[in-house]
């Protein structure tokens, strides 16, 4: 086993000699020798090289199945030369082990009848150097394999033909290079190909329905299939897609695959449409990248604003309006017993309690009623309050504009994992359909102790039915950003395509990319990968994601309005224009005012029954 140019190359040589039915010795010796000098001169560029006589000999079953073992199939690329009998070319080419294979010959001899000798007994090599007796009659042809020559299948070609007549050879040939050019292999001419695919809009989407085994269906307009009308088109061949019957990529066990990837691992298909390539994965399938991945993220609920009748006392915290109700009750009591004393000393008219409890108040409403006191320890004290009030004054403004004018939330949406576990009583669910493949593997064999956590209470929820429960708040819903832009904006959504939903800027990178599988060995391969990467560089699959996803919005919103309406309409409050500060934010004042006047109403009530006794 060597490496040429990053292939693995083989070198097999069976040497078949057929024995004499006229008891002739066979001068093995000597066919060996030549063998190895022309494999050496002639063949030292081939990967795969087989010498045989008979097909139905034990030695080339050995070989065969030699090559099926050795997984000879899953490098289509491999050279292949075959020496043998003329009759057995498309027995030998059209084997099951070389059904991947795009570079094959046969070189058929064929010798006359009158030859009393097989050409392998002796003087087969010096005849191929002109060393046979001149009455040796012999032919050579070779043969191509080609794979889609056939109105789309396998079959061989004839590429030349030589005849040998007492030392003279005549040849004739078809125009060509031994092996199939590029351009030459890619020509599938019609052949038809099977697809497996499992749903997952915008990517493939058709048709849902239970099936216990995969059948044929229609898909509707999706990237995948757009992608595949693209391809047949240009490539001249047709296909079928099946649908996955349990929408399953499949789970490995012992090295064994179910779903989807059961099928490309089986060979049952030709390739499937979309799936991520893992590690156990690339041992089942091969893959082409189409799409970047579609990373798991948490959706919220948008923060929302606080009650607006609370906007009036929100500027400053519960602590600070319990200082400053005690700073004033202790500033007029203060005030009070001192005016008091004061008048006792110099015989000046005391103040009631209540006046000092309504100057104290008034200044502090930016109130200036006249100074109740003449005497200097008073004054002093005024002064002093009239500062206090003017530091809490401007504080309660300047905060109470800010908050009128900007949006202030209640709560922050978690942005991962642990403000998820970080958050008292806050539950979280993952959308019902990526419970199988990568995901289910993410999270049942993670070892990272936040994840299993998150594992432990998850709740397994229909995506749409996970988006409603998010309006109630309390729960997020872990999903993949195309679900959330294609449901929110189709149920939930405004005319402008905005959602209640908050997404969180960290994700949950589970998967490297989206694409294509296909079976191993496929000699399509590297052609269908050249064609999607042209595609990708244009930015043509990107513009079919976008318009596939807005032309899903608008049916799915037609739909809907057809049904009764979205979810977002009974959500969103309609608003006339920008409005800071309405009824509902001063709604707390008259609160206050009725609670005063009741407050009055009680104390009038006091005075007559306190008359009147």
């Amino acid at each position: 086993m060597h490496r040429r140019n990053g292939l693995v190359l083989f070198l097999v040589v069976a040497l078949m000699i057929a024995t004499s039915t006229f008891g002739q010795d066979v001068y093995t010796e000597d066919v060996g020798d030549v063998v190895v000098r022309v494999v050496d001169r002639y063949l030292s560029k081939c990967h795969v090289v087989l010498l045989t006589t008979d097909i139905q000999s034990f030695q080339v079953s050995d070989i065969i199945r030699l090559l099926e073992r050795t997984g000879h199939w899953k490098h289509s690329e491999t050279r292949v030369v075959v020496l043998g009998r003329r009759p057995y070319v498309k027995e030998v080419l059209l084997q099951h082990c070389f059904r991947n294979t795009a570079y094959a010959l046969y070189i058929a001899i064929d010798y006359d009848n009158s030859v009393k000798t097989f050409p392998w007994q002796g003087n087969l090599f010096r005849w191929v150097y002109k060393e046979a007796e001149p009455q040796t009659k012999a032919r050579v042809w070779v043969y191509r394999r080609c794979l889609y020559c056939n109105n789309g299948y396998a079959d061989v070609e004839e590429l030349h033909h030589w005849r040998s007549k007492l030392n003279s050879i005549t040849s004739s040939h078809n125009e060509g290079s031994l092996f199939y050019r590029q351009d030459e292999l890619y020509n599938f001419r019609g052949h038809h190909f099977k697809y497996i695919a499992a749903q997952y809009f915008p990517y493939i989407d058709f048709p849902s329905r239970k099936d216990d085994v995969a059948v044929p269906v229609n898909p509707y307009d999706s990237v995948d299939f757009r992608l595949a009308e693209t391809m047949a088109q240009k490539e001249n061949f047709t296909y079928t897609i099946y649908k996955e019957p349990n929408t399953s990529w499949g789970e490995d066990t012992d090295g064994v695959w179910s779903g989807l990837m059961g099928y490309l691992q089986r060979e049952d298909v030709d390739m499937s449409t979309l799936v991520v390539p893992t590690d156990s994965r690339l041992k089942a399938a091969s893959f082409i990248r189409n799409y970047p991945s579609d990373h798991v993220i948490i959706a919220s609920l948008k923060p929302q604003p606080l009650p607006r009748h609370l906007a009036l006392i929100r500027p400053f915290t519960g602590t600070v309006w319990i200082a400053v109700l005690l700073a004033v009750l202790v500033w007029v009591i203060i005030f009070w017993v001192l005016q008091r004393l004061s008048s006792r000393i110099t015989g000046s008219q005391e103040i009631r309690f209540d006046t000092a409890l309504l100057y104290g108040w008034g200044v502090l409403m930016e109130v200036h009623p006249k100074v109740p006191t003449s005497a200097t320890s008073g004054q002093v004290m005024v002064g002093w309050w009239l500062v206090f009030c003017m530091v809490i004054y401007t504080g309660y403004e300047s905060a109470l504009i800010s908050h009128l004018t900007v949006n202030r939330a209640s709560t922050q949406p978690p942005e991962s994992f642990e403000d998820l576990l970080h958050a008292d009583g806050w539950e979280w669910g993952l959308d019902s359909f990526l419970w199988t493949g990568l995901p289910l593997e993410y999270f049942t064999r993670h070892k990272d102790p936040v994840v299993m956590e998150i594992y432990k209470h998850l709740q397994i929820i229909d995506p749409l039915q996970g988006l409603k429960k998010v309006l109630g708040g309390g729960f997020s819903l872990l999903t993949v950003m195309s679900m959330v832009t294609i449901q929110g904006s189709s149920y939930f959504g405004d005319d402008h395509g905005n959602m209640p939903f908050y997404i969180s800027k960290k994700n949950v990178p589970i998967a490297t990319m989206f694409g294509w599988g296909f079976r191993l060995g496929a000699p399509f391969y590297h052609r269908f990968n050249k064609l999607n990467l042209q595609l990708d560089a244009a930015g043509i699959l990107t513009l079919w994601l976008q318009n596939v996803t807005t032309k899903k919005i608008k049916d799915n919103r037609a739909k809907a309005e057809l049904d009764g309406g979205t979810a977002f309409v009974e959500y969103t409050q309609s608003e006339e224009g920008h409005v800071v500060l309405g009824l509902d934010h001063l709604q707390g004042i008259f609160y206050l005012l009725f609670f005063g006047l009741l407050q009055s109403g009680i104390g009038l009530l006091g005075e007559i029954l306190i008359n009147y006794l």
